[in-house]
């Protein structure tokens, strides 16, 4: 008979459990308490899914030895040839939770596993139905078409609905999957896909032309050739101490908060040693020389209709002549003695009326002249290329410094401004209106002018897509900036530059950069042009600190070279 144990007594093998339980818990509690942080986390998994994605695509291409050649085999067998896009698609992964934890707007969702798997099936069905169905089972095991995956999803379709039903539901499916991949609407996808299309031509044509100024003979500055000139971040210099050659300054990088001690060769992009003497333009043969003929309609009798319209109103005057220009021609006429000009203004929306032409704008007078102008839009317009108004005499007359071409005004004469006189610019304007247009005609004309010991460079281009092909040229101080707490950051070292220069200005008994450039001509200061696209957009996300940094430059920055452009 076994022994009855009391009640309440545990068994001595589970109390010694227990007690070995409870060892172990006070032993290694410490580690098992602890849960893993889901960012580490996560961060260990994007990193799995670059690392799958890398080894994957070496695998693929033959150089990631003896266990390359097994998974080389593997994704063949099961997707075919689809096993050349699933590196790509484990990178996309990766990079979607990269921005999913740096918060960003993109962001991985459940669906765009979904996505995945749909573009997965749908492309290797579509690989698949590329060879006869008697084969579809033969090139499965080859690892050819879209492998099994593929001879698993044509197949049955093929039974069930044939073969150009199956390629429709193929498309369908890929079309779903996309969407669900990028988690965009099809507008938006078509979207992109224009950016993609214009960020392609760009470069096409940025290489075209870096190839023609080469073959010209002219020196073209890259990212990897003048590194001093451009830095990843603004320099200012603290002290004229030198070294053997090179200053010391602190390094202001738009990407940490904090500066930190380099050593650089003494020629920092904020004071230059001089103006370059080998500096000559590029050839106005690299920008586009076509242009057409503005077509105005019948002047005789837009202007007999003028002068009776007003006639009708009590207004006679006597017409002289007509300025035709690449989009508006303009018809002048004096009127009788004892005419007021304001009779004449409000018979604006009633001269238009009467020629059909609608914006049409009053001139009275014209400046300069004792006559009233009527600018009417001509039929045809006539695009005004930059090429012919950097050749015109208006800008070759008044070569150099910071001119910058406009267009052609009513009489086609090349109008020319200078930002010094301005000395500071705002283009305003609706979308599509052509502000960006004004924006590159300017920088062109700018660079047309100026060497890099010259002129510097600030461009703020939130949209990332307007600005960032100047990426590389010599005149820039910092790269294109996409970022609000770097433009910040550049805002804010735009005014410790104007304070600096100021002190220096002081120092020397110099009240402008132009006086003390023609007393010191070996210790030139640069003119700095900031140019800041979709201010608009900055002002919505730090209105404080964008505004207090423009104010007090817009104010002040003149006297010393800095300029602002702000669209």
């Amino acid at each position: 008979m076994p022994r009855k144990r009391k009640p309440g007594r545990p068994p001595k093998n589970k109390a010694k459990a227990r007690a070995k339980a409870k060892a172990n818990e006070e032993r290694f509690g410490f580690i098992f308490d602890q849960k893993m942080d889901p960012e580490i986390f996560w961060g260990i998994v994007i990193v799995i899914l670059f690392l799958t994605a890398a080894l994957f695509a070496l695998s693929l291409f033959g150089i990631a030895g003896s266990l390359g050649v097994y998974i080389k085999r593997g994704l063949q067998i099961a997707c075919g040839y689809v096993a050349y896009l699933l590196p790509l698609i484990l990178a996309w992964a990766g990079f979607l939770l990269l921005r999913k934890q740096r918060n960003e707007e993109y962001q991985l969702k459940k669906t765009s596993f979904l996505g995945a798997f749909l573009v997965m099936i749908s492309l290797a069905g579509f690989f698949h139905s590329l060879s006869k169905p008697e084969q579809f089972f033969t090139i499965a095991k080859k690892g050819l078409g879209g492998g099994y995956v593929g001879y698993l999803t044509i197949f049955p379709l093929e039974k069930v609905v044939g073969t150009w039903a199956s390629l429709l539901i193929l498309l369908a499916f890929l079309g779903i999957g996309i969407i669900l991949l990028f988690n965009a609407s099809p507008g938006k996808l078509m979207e992109i896909a224009a950016q993609f299309k214009r960020f392609c031509l760009r470069l096409v044509d940025k290489v075209t032309k870096r190839e023609a100024i080469r073959k010209a003979g002219l020196r073209v500055k890259g990212l990897g050739e003048d590194k001093k000139e451009q830095d990843n971040g603004l320099r200012e210099v603290n002290s004229d101490e030198t070294e053997g050659g090179r200053r010391k300054f602190p390094s202001l990088s738009f990407g940490r908060n904090k500066t930190e001690e380099k050593d650089v060769p003494d020629s920092s992009p904020v004071q230059t040693s001089g103006g370059d003497d080998n500096f000559k333009p590029f050839g106005l043969d690299l920008l586009d020389s076509r242009h057409g003929k503005p077509v105005s309609g019948d002047i005789r009798t837009n202007a007999r209709i003028i002068e009776e319209t007003l006639k009708s109103f009590g207004i006679d005057v006597a017409m002289e002549e007509v300025n035709i220009g690449p989009t508006v021609t303009q018809y002048t006429f004096k009127p009788n003695s004892g005419v007021k000009v304001s009779q004449i203004t409000t018979l604006q929306n009633d001269l238009s009326l009467a020629l059909a032409a609608h914006p049409l704008r009053i001139e009275a007078p014209i400046p300069g002249r004792s006559l009233v102008g009527v600018e009417i839009p001509n039929r045809k317009v006539a695009l005004v290329r930059l090429r012919e108004v950097l050749a015109s005499s208006e800008f070759k007359n008044n070569f150099g410094g910071l001119r910058v071409a406009l267009g052609r005004n009513v009489a086609g004469d090349a109008v020319v401004v200078d930002i010094t006189k301005m000395p500071h610019l705002l283009i305003a304007g609706a979308t599509g209106s052509g502000k960006s247009v004004a924006i590159h005609t300017l920088i062109t004309s700018l660079l047309y002018q100026n060497s890099p010991k010259d002129l510097k460079f600030i461009f703020v281009d939130p949209k990332k897509v307007e600005l960032t092909c100047y990426n590389g040229i010599p005149h820039l101080l910092t790269p294109v900036i996409t970022e609000v707490d770097k433009t910040i950051n550049a805002l804010k070292w735009s005014v410790a530059e104007m304070e600096r220069r100021f002190k220096l200005l002081s120092e020397s008994g110099k009240r402008d950069i132009g006086s003390y450039n023609k007393s010191y001509p070996t210790q030139r200061l640069p003119n700095i042009v900031m140019v800041i696209d979709e201010l608009a957009d900055l002002m919505a996300v730090a209105a404080g600190d964008v505004e207090a940094a423009v104010v007090r430059l817009a104010q002040m920055s003149r006297a010393v070279g800095i300029h602002l452009v702000l669209a």
